[in-house]
């Protein structure tokens, strides 16, 4: 019997195998839960996503779940959208009141992921069998189809793709799906009894477009306080990448960026996990809520591992944090724990001459479940453990370290003592062989040094060996420690992404130093000498508010240097 939650280890149901619901999401129905996803158990050694069908689960107590087998399995006959050849992604289901059925909407697709239609089931009973009734298009939205568009959009409907439901206190419904080839998100009201859009669709009244050129799939929707709030990922097919937070007054938006709820190690690809769905956590006050993903396992999908990891809204906004275990005593209220004592060195591996990070340590301390670690008072890491390893700081920079432990249901301690580490003098540095203490990219990780498919670094007619690249928008920190007087890059966008275009600006402790104009790849680098005499904190972004689209942001030979007296 599972006693609790253990994010990323194999979860078995009751009968001791592992539980296939991937891409999927919770229903509570007569004192019980309902966990509905996608069955990969098929999926051996391949990455192959044909149809084995849906699953469906059940349990008293969201730990311990029974397998009620396959609500809506694969289908015999080849001309059918639920063929085993097909593709059947992201199930997810509401009870409507009104009817008395329970209504799946699912993303139907071909392995070319050329079909793209949302696929509308119901059924009597929660565990099913739920009948297919509706296979359609989303709306006819001229965005700018693209030549010899193989989802034939114009004539067909615009793409549905990553999708998830959403039922709000008022009895309406809503679907958030992808579309506009991964583009933009579409979300659409929901007709009375939740099988079709609410018709005459109208666009801005019962549809409407959100993070319009951004990037992004993986959608979950959640309310609070009279909020609505939806988690998405970027787009990297099975690889994992930043999560992303975004509010709006209504589901229909506007939708404001609220930025990556992860920090510190692991945040850049949110700990190997893709958002699916969030629920409110039974019994526990209100705020409190459970992030539900999946850490896809590309090569063996069947061994796809789930990630749960409980969260408490604040001030409007959240801190997603990675944990071993948990149970749902975590939800509980309690005083703020008290500081612990920190200790620290640095790290070493095979000489004592060449560290390679920095390692600090603290006791246990009654009342917390996390700890969350600061370097220069920027939070750089949160465990659950009583230790955490950093990136080493830069070199000559005196790094204060200090840590706070937490209850996620009663707050922070004060600061522990500080913790202070160097290694060497300050020398001249490129950024591309440092890391940032805080990073976000659109999509994807920082790279440095290279492409992601291996082509050379390029702005305008000329290759760099030395580099950082991103997929804008990207934010990074650097902390300085006021160590260095003198900061050179050229920047510019990746020349072989020809249609990229973004902003730059460089920020030395929270003031501006450099802002570009609109940069383009097929424009002319710039080249920066900024001071930055001491400056603890130095912030490189590039960003277009219009589209991610193509644009991969360049900042080559990005050289820190030391004054000549240091």
């Amino acid at each position: 019997m599972n006693t609790q939650f253990t994010p990323g280890d194999r979860w078995l149901d009751t009968a001791g195998q592992p539980i296939q619901a991937h891409g999927g999401a919770l229903l509570r129905h007569d004192n019980a839960w309902y966990w509905y996803g996608e069955d990969k158990s098929a999926h051996i050694n391949s990455k192959v996503t044909t149809v084995t069908g849906v699953s469906c689960y059940r349990s008293t107590d969201l730990l311990n779940w029974e397998d009620c087998g396959l609500c809506l399995a694969a289908e015999p006959d080849s001309a059918s959208p639920l063929h085993g050849s097909k593709i059947v992604e992201r199930p997810k289901v509401l009870f409507n009141a009104r009817t008395g059925k329970f209504v799946m909407w699912i993303h139907l697709d071909a392995s070319s992921y050329s079909f793209s239609h949302a696929g509308i089931a119901v059924a009597d009973r929660p565990e099913g069998p739920f009948k297919l009734i509706r296979v359609q298009r989303s709306f006819a939205y001229d965005y700018g189809y693209p030549a010899d568009d193989p989802r034939r959009q114009r004539e067909l409907g615009n793409a549905f793709l990553d999708m998830n439901l959403f039922l709000d206190d008022d009895g309406h419904a809503y679907v958030f799906h992808v579309s506009e080839n991964l583009l933009t998100l579409y979300i659409s009201q929901l007709s009375d009894d939740f099988t079709d859009y609410r018709r005459p669709e109208k666009l801005g009244v019962t549809w409407n477009r959100a993070l319009v050129n951004r990037l992004r799939e993986g959608p979950a929707p959640f309310k609070h306080d009279g909020h609505y709030y939806l988690f998405t990922s970027g787009c990297t097919f099975w690889d994992p990448n930043a999560t992303l937070l975004a509010r709006a007054p209504h589901p229909l938006g506007p939708w404001e960026n609220l930025g990556d709820p992860f920090i510190g190690p692991g945040a850049i690809h949110s700990h190997r996990s893709q958002p699916t769905s969030v629920f409110a956590m039974p019994g526990a006050p209100a705020g409190s809520f459970v992030f539900m993903a999946d850490r896809w396992t590309p090569r063996e999908l069947r061994d796809t591992r789930h990630i749960w990891l409980p969260f408490v809204m604040r001030e409007g906004t959240t801190t997603l944090d990675f944990r071993r275990q948990w149970d749902a005593s975590i939800f509980n209220p309690k005083p703020a724990p008290t500081a612990p004592a920190l200790r620290g060195a640095l790290r070493y591996t095979n000489s004592v001459f060449n560290p390679v990070g920095v390692r600090l340590e603290w006791q246990q301390m009654p009342g917390a479940d996390g700890y969350r670690v600061y370097a220069d008072g920027v939070a750089a890491g949160f465990t659950d453990d009583t230790f955490l390893e950093l990136p080493l700081p830069l070199p000559g920079v005196n790094q204060a370290y200090t840590v706070r432990a937490e209850a996620l249901a009663g707050g922070q301690s004060p600061d522990s003592n500080a913790v202070i580490l160097r290694f060497g003098k300050p020398r001249p540095c490129h950024l591309s062989d440092c890391e940032p203490v805080r990073s976000l990219t659109g999509f994807g990780e920082l790279v440095k040094d290279r492409a992601w498919d291996g082509e050379a670094l390029r702005l305008c007619d000329r290759d760099y060996a030395k580099a950082l690249l991103a997929h804008i928008d990207s934010d990074f920190v650097y902390l300085l420690g006021g160590a260095y007087a003198r900061f050179t890059a050229t920047i510019g966008l990746h020349a072989h992404r020809p249609g990229g275009q973004a902003y730059f600006s460089v920020e030395a402790d929270g003031r501006d130093l450099f802002r570009s104009e609109l940069l383009s790849a097929t424009g002319q680098p710039v080249v920066l000498d900024l001071p930055i005499v001491g400056v603890r904190r130095l912030r490189l972004r590039a960003w277009n508010p219009e589209t991610i689209g193509s644009g991969h942001a360049i900042w080559a030979d990005p050289v820190i240097h030391p004054s000549l007296t240091a």
